[in-house]
C-alpha cells in the first residue's frame, strides 16, 4: 500500500452586504443561540448567506448576517435554494465572530414548524483503509487532538515571535483586508490537509502528465504536484498552496512544496 506524506518548510450572483467570507475572526470554540426572522437567503458560492433579525430584551433589534458553506456542500446537508424564505421564524446556533458585531458561521438551525437543518461542516462515515491514496477522502475528526482555538490556535501556540512579531500579532484585524483569508483567498499549505476533517480531498493521479492533483472543497483549491523530475524555479509564481514537485521512496509519495507567497496566516512560519 502507498502511502502520502509532506516534506517541506511549509508543510508542518453576489450580494454586497455579504462582505466577510471564511472563518477568520470566528470563535469556532464558542456556540451562541438567537431566535429571530430570516429577511433574505443569498444561494450563491463561495458561501450561502442568510440574514435574521432578532428582538433583544430592550426591544432594540440587530441584524445578523449568518455564513453557511458552498452550494454543493449545503445540498449534500439537505439545503435548497427555496429551503428558507423572508419572514421564516428560526432559531439558530452560530459560531460568532470574535469582534463582538452581529456575524457567524451557522451551527444548526431549527425553522418554526419546518423542521432543523445542519451547518456547513460535511461530517463523513469513516470507512475501512483503503489500498490506494488515490479518491475521495476525508479524515477522522476523532483521531485529531483538541486545542483551544482549533488548528488556528495550535499553530499560533506553536509560533516564536520576535518581539516585533508579537507586536504585530496584538494589532492584526483577522476581520481587515491585511488578511487575505477574509476575502476568500485560501489557507496557505498544509491548509487543505488539515481542513479534511471537514472537507473533502480528492487525489487524482495523471500519469499522461505525470503529475498528482490535489483538490479540496474548502476554497475550491487544487493544487498540482509535478512528478516528472523537474525542479523549483528560481523565480517562479507564488501561490497560496505554493509549488510542488514529488517522488516515490518506496511505498511512500514526498512532496516537496515552495513559492509561497506572504500571507498573514499562523500556518506559515
Amino acid at each position: 500500500m502507498r502511502k502520502m506524506t509532506t516534506l517541506g518548510a511549509a508543510l508542518l450572483a453576489a450580494s454586497p452586504g455579504f462582505g466577510h467570507h471564511s472563518d477568520a475572526g470566528i470563535d469556532m470554540s464558542a456556540v451562541t443561540t438567537l431566535q429571530g426572522t430570516v429577511t433574505e437567503f443569498s444561494w450563491r458560492n463561495p458561501h450561502v448567506y442568510f440574514t435574521m433579525q432578532t428582538a433583544g430584551a430592550d426591544g432594540e433589534t440587530t441584524q445578523w448576517q449568518v455564513q453557511m458553506g458552498a452550494t454543493n456542500t449545503s445540498i449534500r446537508k439537505g439545503w435548497s435554494p427555496d429551503v428558507l424564505s423572508p419572514g421564516d421564524e428560526v432559531t439558530v446556533l452560530l459560531h460568532p465572530a470574535r469582534n463582538g458585531r452581529p456575524y457567524g458561521i451557522l451551527d444548526s438551525l431549527e425553522i418554526h414548524g419546518g423542521g432543523s437543518l445542519s451547518g456547513p461542516l460535511y461530517r463523513p462515515t469513516v470507512g475501512a483503509r483503503a489500498a490506494s491514496i488515490a479518491g475521495t477522502w476525508m479524515a477522522d475528526g476523532s483521531d485529531l487532538a483538541s486545542y483551544p482555538g482549533g488548528f488556528d490556535g495550535f499553530f499560533r501556540a506553536m509560533l516564536q515571535l520576535t518581539p516585533q512579531g508579537a507586536a504585530a500579532q496584538a494589532a492584526y484585524d483577522e476581520l481587515s483586508a491585511d488578511n487575505p483569508e477574509s476575502t476568500c483567498i485560501g489557507r496557505p499549505t498544509p491548509g487543505m490537509i488539515i481542513s479534511s476533517h471537514l472537507f473533502p480531498m480528492q487525489i487524482e493521479f495523471a500519469e499522461a502528465d505525470r503529475t498528482v492533483v490535489i483538490r479540496s472543497e474548502i476554497w475550491d483549491e487544487e493544487r498540482t504536484v509535478y512528478m516528472d523530475g523537474r525542479t523549483h524555479p528560481e523565480d517562479g509564481e507564488r501561490f497560496p498552496s505554493g509549488h510542488s514537485i514529488g517522488w516515490w521512496e518506496g511505498e511512500t509519495l514526498v512532496v516537496d512544496t515552495a513559492h509561497f507567497p506572504e500571507h498573514r496566516s499562523p500556518y506559515q512560519t
